[in-house]
Order: C-alpha cells, then structure tokens, then sequence
C-alpha cells in the first residue's frame, strides 16, 4: 500500500514500546560488565536480543515471547516477528569503503489494510568514557568517521531516501555516570519538551492522537500528572537512561561539521535547540523504540524502492549516479557497489486473526 494507514490501539503500542526499551537497557546494562564492548558486539548483541529465535539466549525482563502473548490477549489481533540475518564483507569492502552496521526492514502485512515494506540504514557508535573521568557528560562517540557520514549522504542523496538513514548511539545507563552527572541526565530527560506536537505529521493516527492529548508511553507525560504510581515508571526510566538512541543522518551531518565525533551533551543541547524550534520530522536523540514504531506507522521513516529493500536485506546493488551534475566532483572514491550493512533486521507486523476470504476490503 502507497500510504499507511494501519492503526494500533494504545495497548499494542505499549506493548511493543515496553519489549523493545527492554532491548535498550539490556544494551545499556553491557557497558557495566566484562570488557568494554565495541561497536560490533553491541550490534550482534542487539539483533539477537530482536531476533525471535535466539533472544532466548539472553534474560529480558520482557521478552519478545511475553509481548507476543499480551499482543494475544489484546483486541488488536495483531502480532511481530522479528528475524535477522548477518552478511560477510570481503576485507576490501571492510577497510575502504564502510557503510551502514544494520539494515532494518519495517514489514505490515494484513489481510485487510494490505502491505507495506519500507527500509532504513543505521550507522552504530558507542560512546567512550573520558580518560579517568570515565562517563561524562562531555564524553563523546569517538569512533565517529567523518568519510563514513559522506558516503552515508552519497547513499541517501542518490537514492532520493530521505528521513531513511540513522546514526544508533550506544551508551551506558546513567549509573555510569558520577552521582552529579547521573541527576544532571535525569534532569534533562525529566525536563525535555514532551510537547506531542513535534510528532505532528508522521502519521494521520498520530495526529489525531495527539489532538486528544495521547500519552504516547508510559514515559511521557500521563494524564494524572500528579500520580505516584506513574511518577515513579517516569522517575525509574529515567534512571535507565541515556541507553540506546536514534539520531538522523541531517541532525549528525549538522553536529559534526569540524569532523569529529558528537559528545552526549552535544546531543542533548540540539534535542532541546530542536523542540525549541519545532522543528519536525527530526529524530534528534530519540529512544531508538520511537523509530522502530514510527518505522512501522508512518510513511515518513524509511524508503519503499525495490533497490533500497535489496541493499538493507544485505543484497549487492549499483551505487546510483547522481541525480545532478552540480555534484559531479562527489565522484571521487565512490564505490562502485553500495557498501552492504553487515546486518539485517526484518519486523513484520502482522494480523493474527483468520480473515473471510470474501470480506469487502478498504479502498
């Protein structure tokens, strides 16, 4: 289907939202033990904590099997399945021409609203600690590689995929911080605009939602602010965080313009800077759950073509020619292939109910 409109009740929304925060801390939490991960463990480590068939492998406090069976017992008739799959790189395509870490195939498939495919490209770094500070707010994602964000905006520009192409920051709970910073953190997530308009425009569900004052997750604002209950899920998350976050490919290109890697604090002044601006349809340093719902609601994550489906499957495609000759000195050390992701990720949203063959279908 060219426009999305499949719907998903609050409950199923929650649901997924909780199993894949789960995924996010249980990245945060590996920062805590054994030897410092890098970039490719933390990777592999969250494909399988996705993948249906080993996130047995690893203890979630919710798995994906307790989210099927509440996605079972809700009305929505809906369920997900996640599966992935790795790629071997040749040395060649490893040490010159680096693209994306994980390709992630957002899938709906229902007999009554039809089907949709659309794909997004995430570029994976972590964040280092400060010499003998450790984890501070001025830590920043070191490994960053300036060449690799422009062939990333080579990628999007010959493609024409916008909003389909984000930077997936790796970083500790805030415990890993010192005391003092660890509240500074908490304090700028408490108060960070959770205003509903900034999500405007992603998806006409979204919209009206937001119209009705939709609490979108349990960590946003509730509709009894004064709740203990729900202050203390708000105050708990909070303390699990910054984790796992999704930034887009514009925002990056914006905040490493001297070449360098961001620092935490960077990324939380543009979050705010961009709230303040009301600057929509960008995920500046967002829980990487937000992009996997939107991923799967709206039109505006990710790139439906045929070849773009290829490339984050992992597939070898032709690197694009540009779409304009003003560009032509970008040439210079393009590959002649699009650098495949090393991963690829497929969730598929999809009804679970038995449908009558002969039910009359939407237009």
């Amino acid at each position: 289907m060219s426009t999305m409109n499949f719907k998903l009740p609050d409950a199923e929304l929650g649901i997924i939202w909780r199993y894949l925060d789960g995924v996010s801390q249980a990245l945060a939490r590996r920062f805590e033990s054994g030897s410092s991960p890098n970039e490719e463990n933390l990777t592999f480590l969250l494909c399988e904590l996705l993948d249906e068939g080993t996130t047995g492998l690893h203890l979630l406090e919710y798995p994906l099997t307790k989210a099927k069976e509440d996605l079972a017992q809700a009305d929505g008739g809906i369920t997900l399945d996640v599966s992935f799959q790795t790629h071997e790189h040749t040395k060649h395509v490893e040490h010159n021409f680096s693209g994306a870490d994980l390709g992630v195939v957002f899938v709906v498939e229902h007999p009554y609203f039809g089907r949709s495919e659309r794909a997004v490209l995430l570029q994976a770094k972590r964040l280092f600690p400060s010499s003998s500070q450790g984890f501070t707010l001025n830590s920043s994602f070191s490994s960053f590689h300036a060449g690799q964000r422009d062939l990333l905006k080579q990628v999007e520009q010959r493609f024409s995929a916008s909003h389909s192409i984000f930077y997936l920051w790796y970083a500790p709970e805030s415990g890993a911080f010192s005391d003092n910073e660890a509240k500074v953190l908490r304090s700028l997530e408490a108060t960070a605009n959770p205003d509903w308009g900034d999500l405007r425009g992603w998806h006409p569900f979204l919209d009206d939602m937001i119209e009705f004052g939709w609490p979108w997750n349990e960590r946003r604002l509730t509709t009894n602010p004064n709740s203990s209950e729900a202050n203390n899920r708000q105050r708990a998350w909070r303390m699990t965080q910054p984790a796992t976050r999704i930034s887009s490919l514009s925002v990056v290109d914006e905040l490493t313009a001297s070449g360098h890697g961001p620092r935490l604090i960077s990324l939380y002044n543009a979050r705010y800077s961009r709230q303040k601006q009301r600057r929509r349809r960008w995920l500046v340093f967002e829980p990487f759950a937000e992009l996997f719902i939107l991923g799967l609601l709206s039109d505006g994550i990710g790139n439906s073509s045929n070849d773009w489906l290829r490339l984050a499957r992992g597939e070898k495609i032709p690197m694009p020619s540009l779409k304009s000759t003003t560009d032509a000195g970008s040439e210079h050390d393009i590959p002649e292939n699009v650098p495949a992701p090393r991963h690829s990720l497929t969730i598929t949203l999809r009804s679970s109910l038995e449908w009558p063959q002969d039910l009359a279908r939407p237009e």
